[in-house]
């Protein structure tokens, strides 16, 4: 995984305050991430994504990249809930952080020949913060809670909340 300065999560993370402002207190998990992304203008959709490139989890595209008009983030239908879940978090990582390109398209993975871009670790990393807000993350452990117990109370997966706890705890 590409490494992520403290200055590299702060950004990310006045992004993710930006976009709750934007919805005006209604975001996750006060609302699912299905209707949090309407509420932006960006349309979801679960398709079978098998025939496009192996194993594909999702990917965003837009009508015009350079103006980001008119998003669209199709995710693999046949994924877990929970992957689901944090394959549409990523992908409004890239939406949110990165510069428009026609179709961005992301593996079950999240690497490129085994080693995580820099972008890619950015829409991790917004999409762990998204999904498990920090409060609540240093809440569960305030009570002693393990890695187990924390991602199924966020409905994540192992590794995302490792990684989360891990960028939290970090000097």
């Amino acid at each position: 995984m590409a490494y992520l300065t403290k200055d590299d999560q702060a950004r990310i993370d006045a992004v993710i305050a930006n976009v709750k402002d934007q919805l005006g207190g209604e975001y996750y998990p006060l609302v699912g991430l299905d209707t949090m992304a309407k509420r932006l203008g960006i349309k979801v959709y679960e398709s079978d994504l098998s025939g496009i490139a192996g194993s594909l989890s999702g990917f965003i595209t837009y009508d015009d990249p350079a103006a980001k008009s008119h998003p669209k983030i199709y995710i693999e239908k046949t994924i877990s809930p929970r992957r689901k879940k944090f394959t549409l978090a990523h992908e409004l990582g890239h939406h949110f952080l990165h510069e428009g390109v026609k179709l961005r398209l992301d593996d079950l993975d999240y690497s490129a020949n085994g080693k995580n871009t820099i972008e890619e670790s950015e829409a991790n990393y917004f999409a762990a913060s998204l999904l498990m807000p920090e409060e609540l993350v240093l809440r569960q452990l305030e009570k002693e809670r393990g890695v187990e117990e924390i991602a199924e109370y966020f409905q994540v997966s192992l590794s995302a909340t490792k990684s989360r706890i891990k960028w939290l705890l970090k000097d």
